[in-house]
């Protein structure tokens, strides 16, 4: 008698960067748990659609790239947003919305394996400025998307080659004439359209997100706790009570007046009164238990970590449990 062949569990998987394209729709990238990522270059790229009703509206798909980055784009064709997704060796995908598939594209000169890299490293991030895509990384590696399949070097003044002391973990800006990069060892610099400075940040500590919610108003975030407010003109300060944690942040947002934090031990929000961080009170059993990437969209604030992942509509959080992955219970 022939027994039956017990079929394999598929893989774990751990979210490690997402973008809320909707409030109710969002596009992550995630590793298998059963794989080094740093040696194996495969990503599932998940899609969360919560007006699907199959499958819970998520869908997937895998990409043999090493994915590192996310966003949105809101004028990529016309009035047509796409997603985009930049992988740490310069390709890029672009999905346009309503397409059947993805485009991609090569940035010419970055990364270090890739038959067109010049080894100065790799990327870090993919950012949507005004109508225009940037991508930033190793050795102060800055590019600016000039048409289709055509990446231009815009770091003239910041590029270092061949360092290691210098790595642009993220960038943004409400416009072309106002960007900012923020790295390693403190740095962080700006961009009047023209020409890159130098920006005060009282901190040499390592600088891993940004978010620029105007010309005055940039808070960031990064190591042992780090976190800053300013802007180009005046310089970076830290927030009140702040630093000096285990805190890696990795991510900042604004929801209803109060600015939450995500980072390697949860969802946080800065208490202005108290002036320190306080954990996030969801009220989910049990609470969060982990926190990556914090975003607003449409009124809903999503708060994405590694195996945890809910939104919070202002009075009420929900979980979604990540397929593959035991539930949160």
């Amino acid at each position: 008698m022939r027994m039956a062949r017990k079929k394999k569990a598929e893989p774990t998987i751990s979210l490690v960067t997402a973008v809320v394209v909707e409030s109710d729709y969002l596009k992550l990238a995630a590793y298998r748990d059963d794989i080094d990522p740093y040696e194996v270059d495969e990503t599932r790229m998940l899609s969360l659609d919560l007006q699907e009703e199959d499958d819970g509206g998520w869908s997937h798909d895998d990409v043999e790239l090493h994915i590192i980055a996310m966003c949105v784009w809101p004028h990529a064709k016309g009035k047509k947003r796409a997603y985009v997704a930049l992988s740490w060796e310069g390709t890029v995908e672009i999905v346009v919305q309503g397409a059947d598939q993805g485009s991609y594209e090569v940035i010419q000169d970055a990364g270090l394996h890739g038959e067109w890299s010049k080894d100065y490293g790799y990327l870090m991030d993919v950012a949507a400025i005004g109508k225009t895509l940037y991508a930033c990384g190793d050795a102060g590696q800055i590019y600016r998307r000039t048409g289709p399949e055509r990446w231009e070097h815009a770091d003239a003044g910041v590029l270092v080659e061949g360092s290691t002391e210098r790595c642009f973990m993220a960038m943004g800006g409400v416009s072309e004439s106002s960007i900012y990069v923020v790295g390693l060892d403190g740095e962080i610099f700006h961009s009047d359209g023209r020409q890159w400075a130098p920006v005060a940040s009282s901190t040499r500590e390592q600088l891993l997100c940004l978010r620029v919610f105007s010309d005055t108003d940039v808070v960031v975030g990064g190591a042992n706790g780090t976190l800053l407010a300013g802007h180009a003109a005046g310089g970076f300060r830290p927030l009140p009570g702040t630093g000096g944690s285990a805190l890696r942040i990795s991510s900042v947002e604004r929801f209803g007046g109060r600015l939450y934090v995500a980072g390697n031990l949860g969802l946080f929000v800065y208490d202005e009164a108290q002036q320190c961080l306080q954990p996030v009170q969801t009220g989910l059993v049990p609470e969060l238990a982990d926190a990556n990437v914090v975003e607003v969209q449409g009124g809903v604030l999503w708060s994405v970590g590694a195996k945890d992942m809910a939104c919070f509509d202002g009075e009420r959080w929900t979980r979604f449990d990540v397929p593959g992955n035991p539930a949160i219970r």
